[in-house]
């Protein structure tokens, strides 16, 4: 409890204080990176990141979508009275764990076929 407390305050403090240590910048206007700030390896890992991340969600609600069909249409195909059916939207743990590592699989698929092609591009330029 005390431990939590203490962490608590230095993370405020830190939160609090870091504009204080921030550098000033004299205009308002954006700077643009210059092309030959970051190797290409970094340009690379930057846009597989975002291709991942960006698509955690979407491949997280195609899963889950397509995971209550899967589940409807066993149940329909089953002939399961109504009392007996899976409600839409409920998943026991065992079901979450399964839906989350298939979400994420799918990210890292597309991440990587979108690195593939984006190397495939730059070695063909």
């Amino acid at each position: 409890m005390r431990r939590s407390r203490h962490l608590t305050c230095l993370l405020l403090i830190c939160a609090l204080t870091a504009p204080g240590f921030s550098q000033s910048v004299d205009t308002d206007e954006y700077v643009p990176y210059d092309p030959e700030e970051f190797s290409p390896w970094m340009r690379l890992l930057r846009r597989a990141e975002v291709v991942f991340i960006g698509s955690v969600p979407v491949t997280f609600l195609l899963t889950s979508l397509l995971y209550e069909g899967y589940r409807a249409a066993a149940d329909a195909a089953a002939q399961l009275p109504v009392e007996q059916r899976s409600v839409f939207g409920t998943f026991d743990e065992h079901e979450r764990t399964g839906l989350m590592i298939a979400g994420i699989s799918l990210s890292t698929v597309i991440m990587a076929i979108d690195l593939i092609i984006e190397l495939t591009l730059q070695a063909s330029e």
